[in-house]
């Protein structure tokens, strides 16, 4: 019997960044448990997350407000925001692409540290299954 994996405990910090803006942002992952009876919740963890105001059809929530993305260059959220989640499902045997390369001023650069082309490069998140984090 496989035994239940945490989504590690860097899930918790997959962006201890290095800062967002003026603060430290928050967090992103309290560590989930990916295994036998538990699902990852994909709005209860936006709700903590990204303190979504609102995940509907055509709403927009203020995933990030604004960060710094390199000097004076501020990341484009409208863009973002729609990519945030490019969640196919985060169910039995799916994974989600949670960010693409994002626009950050002129240049296209993938965006901060890297890893959020594929912070979870997740095979499955149901049972028997093990999360992995790509850090690229």
């Amino acid at each position: 019997m496989i035994q239940s994996v945490l989504v590690y405990d860097t899930e918790r910090l997959v962006y201890d960044t290095k800062s967002f803006g003026d603060d430290i942002a928050a967090p992103v992952y309290d560590t989930k448990k990916c295994g036998d009876h538990t699902k990852r919740s994909v709005f209860d963890t936006e709700r903590r997350v990204f303190d979504t105001k609102s995940f509907g059809d055509d709403t927009a929530s203020s995933v990030y407000d604004t960060k710094k993305c390199g000097d004076d260059t501020k990341r484009s959220v409208c863009d973002t925001e729609r990519h945030v989640f490019d969640t196919k499902s985060f169910g039995d045997d799916t994974a989600s692409s949670v960010y693409d390369t994002k626009k950050c001023g002129d240049d296209t650069k993938t965006s901060v540290n890297d890893t959020e082309q594929a912070v979870f490069y997740t095979k499955s998140c149901g049972k028997d299954t093990e999360a992995y984090i790509m850090l690229l």
